[in-house]
């Protein structure tokens, strides 16, 4: 009997050892299956040890609920502890029960307690889950929720994702990068030219640069569904794109916004009868015209930042910068707050899911990096508070430069940074210094983290963030 204890313990020892090497959180592995443990603590034990070792204040409540589902049972002879595996050849059923007195039986999934399942299901990538629909028609019903999916959504942390060739997805938590193809209906000629995120839904603007050949899209990179949006006329190259949704109705139904700004195209012959400003409805499938005069210019090195279902831009108007909102509610642009000087280069943000960040670098001096926040976006006043700066000799160029560049980056807790930048390296033989694609973690004392991802050497490189932005991985369904 010691013999078949010890051998138990070195099997979950070595799980065990295998699931902190990998940087699985919680046991839920993969397709999300399970495998019992029997008779003693020590497959219980185990999985207490990994709940508690993941450092999230539920994890309390978890081991909590899990000795509830086992005290339960106190008047059996022998109780079973369950532990999250991998999905092999041998674990074939969904939380399989085969006490050593009885080797056949089987368990029903509603042996523990739905919550506790489900608060599982929510700290699983939404591609494990996805893999995990067909499992039982319970799990399916719950996966496909939209209470679920939103609640995940809520839960999910953020990632990098660039198109170059292929699809680049990049984990700055666990510093992992995937890579597939690229889908074919954004191979040529309809190239990824500019994103716009919300929920996980990526807008696409695909096409060449020329005035007119322009094309639409939604797109959710986990489902690998994509649907082209039809104009009410043409879509330009002078249009900028949002999208959101009414915080007074269902949040699924989502609404796109297009407006027109002629002042950085030339020698284009415009369409003066077309609409400056539309809003298109998902639900309805239809374009509307909004009356609203376009009186301002958007600052081309920023890029728009959708939070809480409303967009925002850093624009221009009589010599002052200033934040540009559009409320899908009211169907109403606004003028939220002035930005801080000085007026170089600026990157916009969502911050801590209801605020904006403001990060500034100059390009002639881009060792000086400069990053606000602002109060909630619900408060009457709004204004911008200086967060930290960073001012070293090793930071990287952050904002637009060389070949069209669009480094990606958000503003993280603890006054951090966290950035995907090219970086050319130079010191080499090589007659054309190689690019690298580097992962960067910088706080006030300056770069801490650098982790090179991807190297581009010769003449063949022409930008590698051509198209790269900041989502997260969600199981919305596309709107249309």
């Amino acid at each position: 009997m010691c013999m078949m204890v010890m051998i138990r313990f070195l099997l979950l020892a070595s799980f065990f050892m295998k699931l902190m090497r990998v940087g699985f959180s919680l046991c839920v592995v993969d397709t999300l299956r399970c495998i019992y443990v029997t008779e003693n603590v020590i497959g219980f034990g185990f999985c207490m040890t990994i709940l508690r070792g993941f450092r999230v204040k539920k994890n309390l409540q978890i081991c909590e609920k899990l000795q509830l589902a086992q005290s339960d049972k106190k008047k059996r002879k022998k109780r079973n502890h369950f532990v999250l595996l991998p999905r092999t050849s041998e674990t074939t059923r969904i939380f399989q029960r085969a006490p050593m007195d009885s080797p056949k039986r089987s368990w029903s999934l509603s042996t523990l307690p739905p919550e506790l399942i489900e608060e599982l299901l929510y700290r699983a990538p939404p591609e494990s889950l996805i893999r995990a629909k067909p499992t039982c028609k319970q799990w399916y019903s719950l996966i496909t929720s939209k209470r679920f999916i939103y609640n995940h959504l809520d839960r999910s942390r953020k990632r990098f994702i660039r198109t170059v060739g292929t699809v680049q997805i990049l984990d700055p938590v666990t510093r992992t990068r995937s890579e597939t193809p690229l889908p074919k209906e954004f191979q040529r000629p309809y190239g990824v030219r500019t994103m716009v995120h919300c929920d996980g839904l990526l807008l696409c603007m695909c096409g060449y640069f020329n005035y007119r050949n322009t094309n639409l899209a939604i797109w959710n990179p986990v489902l690998k569904k994509i649907t082209w949006i039809k104009p009410s006329t043409c879509f330009t190259t002078s249009d900028y794109y949002g999208i959101g949704y009414d915080i007074k109705k269902p949040r699924y139904e989502y609404k796109i916004l297009r407006f027109t700004d002629h002042l950085y195209d030339h020698n284009v012959t415009y369409d003066e009868d077309g609409p400056e400003v539309e809003v298109y409805e998902c639900r309805t499938n239809s374009w509307r015209t909004l009356d609203t005069e376009v009186d301002w210019q958007v600052d081309l090195s920023c890029k728009g930042a959708a939070v809480m279902g409303n967009m925002y831009w850093v624009a221009c108007k009589h010599g002052e910068q200033y934040i540009l909102g559009f409320d899908f509610s009211v169907e109403r642009f606004k003028d939220v707050c002035f930005c801080p000087p000085p007026a170089f280069n600026n990157y916009l943000a969502c911050y801590n899911g209801d605020r904006l960040s403001l990060l500034q670098q100059d390009e002639e001096e881009p060792w000086d990096i400069v990053v606000w926040v602002t109060n909630k976006l619900a408060d009457v006043d709004v204004s911008f508070t200086k967060y930290f700066s960073v001012s070293r000799p090793d930071v990287p160029a952050l904002l637009d430069h060389t070949d069209m560049a669009n480094p990606v980056y958000f503003i993280g807790k603890q006054k951090r940074i966290i950035a995907w930048c090219e970086r050319e390296v130079f010191g080499g033989d090589d007659e054309i210094p190689p690019t690298c694609i580097i992962f960067n973690e910088i706080d006030e004392g300056g770069v801490r983290t650098q982790l090179e991802t991807e190297r581009h050497c010769g003449y063949g490189y022409f930008g590698t963030f051509f198209c790269g932005y900041v989502y997260v991985s969600s199981l919305v369904p596309l709107p249309v």
